[in-house]
């Protein structure tokens, strides 16, 4: 896991993951109500402690 981040607009997103790594792969949550979407977010963040937060991270 290299970041961990979520947002309201996934356009703002871009087709590649931030730091452009080749190889990576972007996973995204669709039509989540924002508690589930933070509450997911903390169990990635507390299960991989040495990812980078995405720059729109509690938003």
């Amino acid at each position: 896991m290299v970041l961990v981040g979520l947002t309201n607009d996934l356009s703002s997103v871009g087709r590649r993951p931030p730091g452009g790594q080749r190889g990576a792969r972007l996973f995204t949550r669709l039509n989540v109500a924002r508690s589930v979407r933070e509450a997911e977010h903390q169990d990635l963040a507390a299960r991989h402690p040495t990812a980078e937060a995405g720059p729109d991270a509690g938003a």
